[in-house]
């Protein structure tokens, strides 16, 4: 009886053969590839030639080019698809036996995401999808086929990026489009467990189940960790949900305290239910509550999650049922034809659920008794959009002035202003502006007056700047009649007026100021002639002179090197050059949005009514 070959061995044979075939496709794909150049060379020469004797030239031949070309293309493509052969999987496998993760194995499921709305109509469609699960420690390729990419904290040098693109693979994750941009999916799971009071040391397993890239490209709108306890038992899942404003929110999914089904013949682990603080569609509005189904993909080897959404009086309004449609693929024990069956079956996957969801969005906004929901702002506990560069600019030049205006306050004061969230995994970031206590001010800290600036957009910082005054800002904030809606929430509204209306600055009467030359100061010939265009735009749209708002009076008056030649080497507290930039892009903004409001009444002039689309 012969001796059977080991796994070992096999695989070294295998691996050793996908080697040797990548060396020679890839011989052939260069060899093709500089034989077109060469003859593509060839046929420049003897149109040269024929120009340089005075005739034309004859029939030239460029269908062998194209061959050789398309050819190379081929060759290239299959030096790619082979790739996965030469991966030593073992080797991949030894380390995640070593970290007692061998069940943790990169693999795909197959699975199809179905929508059922039940009010105000009723409608289903259902689309397929690619899911890829992986270990959240897991950061390497399998050839040409996946990869988890390293994250910036990962990689040795992070300025480095050319050790974030040396993989070109089918399918990657790469973990800055997750929660906080710099940590890998371990970190950043670890991180909201802890943000959330729970020990994360005991919980040495996390499993990632998300939407891979194809070629750079992925629709994401849920990733799910699955956290698991030294006995690989599920203990929590997260639900990282995005939508497409570029917010992001996180849930955490105790499988403690949860309805359990514990009969072999349930097909959930558990059944949580927690209440609805993200907005997704605008189909929905940000009320009403979770109800979701969770099973455990790494015991049962496939995908099931099925999310229905309650109404505040517990009826089910829709079901969100994703699942595998059969069994899934172990890219570590894939065959050949597995790969290449998965690569051209499910490749345009991630494309296509774009304009699939788009089409099944039209058809439900066709649909009669449809209801449309404005974006509220995120919550505190939800990750808000990223600034735009003009509004980091608005924002540098409010919190410098605020700053000023608190150092200069009667009373002491302590104001914090908390940021929006830029990682649900991490707090929000928070400024304190405290008046220092003077001599004859109580030493007592609790005699200190607080006052609490919440952000909850970005577009605050814009919008703050495109007001006269603190007090129309106030009351545009306030026209907001549900809070969710607001950019800024306010702990005592008439002592933020009160602080920063109060301008104590070169001691000018402002009416003296306001009519000052708007050239005074301004250092080039080009910036006099540039800035003098964004006050009258400003009062031509707003209505209000620029000159005689709060924060343009503190970048005029208070900066001493506007005014004293002598003083140029001294750097001012705040820039004036700045705050003009910042000006022009506001007065830019305000010109657009005016603009766009313009071509809605135009067309709703002429019978085509489009003042229903939501603002935001």
């Amino acid at each position: 009886m012969a001796t059977p070959i080991s796994p070992l061995i096999a695989h070294s044979i295998v691996a050793c053969l996908g080697r040797a075939a990548r060396k020679a496709i890839r011989a052939i794909a260069w060899t093709t590839f500089a034989a077109a150049i060469l003859a593509l060379l060839s046929r420049v020469t003897l149109i040269r030639e024929a120009l340089g004797k005075g005739s034309l030239p004859g029939n030239i031949a460029l269908l062998p080019i194209v061959r050789l070309v398309a050819w190379s293309i081929i060759a290239k493509a299959a030096d790619y698809l082979l790739s996965w052969m030469s991966t030593d999987t073992f080797q991949i496998l030894e380390r995640l036996e070593k970290a007692n993760e061998a069940k943790l194995r990169p693999r795909f499921f197959f699975s199809t995401s179905m929508h059922l709305r039940l009010t105000p109509n009723q409608y289903f469609f259902n689309y397929p999808i690619l899911y890829v699960g992986f270990s959240a420690k897991f950061a390497e390729s399998v050839g040409s086929v996946f990869s988890v990419k390293k994250s910036a904290d990962e990689v040795e040098n992070p300025a480095a990026k050319t050790q974030r693109q040396t993989w070109f693979t089918f399918f990657s994750v790469d973990p800055k489009h997750f929660m906080s941009a710099r940590h890998g999916f371990e970190e950043k799971a670890r991180n909201f467990l802890r943000l959330q009071g729970v020990n994360d040391s005991v919980y040495p397993h996390i499993y990632v189940v998300t939407a891979p890239s194809f070629v750079c490209w992925s629709f994401n709108p849920v990733t799910y960790y699955y956290i698991y306890d030294e006995d690989m038992e599920l203990a929590y899942t997260i639900l990282e949900v995005k939508n497409t404003f570029q917010e992001s929110h996180a849930y955490l999914l105790p499988r403690k305290g949860s309805k359990t089904n514990e009969k072999e013949n349930e097909r959930y682990l558990y059944t949580h239910t927690f209440r609805k603080d993200f907005h997704i569609s605008p189909f929905n509005q940000r009320t009403g509550a979770y109800r979701v189904d969770v099973l455990d993909p790494v015991q049962k080897g496939r995908f099931d999650m099925k999310v229905s959404l309650l109404e505040d009086s517990g009826k089910r309004r829709m079901t969100v049922h994703t699942k595998s449609r059969g069994e899934s693929l172990d890219i570590l024990a894939a065959t050949w034809v597995d790969v290449v069956r998965m690569v051209f079956m499910w490749a345009l996957c991630g494309f296509l659920v774009v304009p699939r969801t788009f089409k099944e969005c039209w058809r439900i906004f066709k649909s009669r008794n449809t209801e449309i929901y404005e974006r509220p702002e995120p919550l505190s506990t939800s990750k808000a959009r990223p600034a735009s560069q003009l509004e980091e600019q608005c924002q540098r030049v409010f919190l410098q002035f605020l700053r000023s205006r608190v150092d200069n306050y009667t009373v002491p004061i302590k104001v914090n202003v908390m940021l929006p969230r830029t990682d649900v995994g991490v707090e929000p970031t928070v400024y304190e502006f405290k008046r220092q206590i003077t001599k004859g001010d109580t030493a007592d800290g609790s005699a200190l007056i607080n006052l609490d600036i919440e952000i909850s957009s970005h577009i605050f910082w814009s919008k703050a700047l495109s007001k006269v005054t603190i007090s129309e800002l106030r009351e545009s904030e306030l026209a907001e009649l549900q809070a969710e809606m607001r950019s800024v929430r306010v702990s005592d509204w008439d002592l933020l007026t009160d602080i920063l209306d109060t301008h104590k600055g070169s001691g000018e009467p402002m009416e003296s100021t306001a009519r000052m030359s708007l050239f005074f100061g301004l250092r080039t010939f080009w910036g006099q002639r540039m800035f003098i265009v964004t006050p009258i735009l400003f009062q031509w749209l707003h209505g209000g002179a620029l000159e005689t708002s709060p924060i343009y009076l503190y970048y005029r008056l208070e900066s001493p090197s506007l005014y004293d030649r002598s003083r140029q080497t001294q750097i001012p507290l705040q820039n004036f050059g700045s705050y003009r930039s910042a000006m022009g892009g506001v007065t830019g903004q305000m010109l657009k949005s005016a603009s766009y409001h313009a071509a809605l009444s135009t067309l709703k002039r002429l019978g085509c009514d489009l003042e229903w689309l939501p603002t935001q």
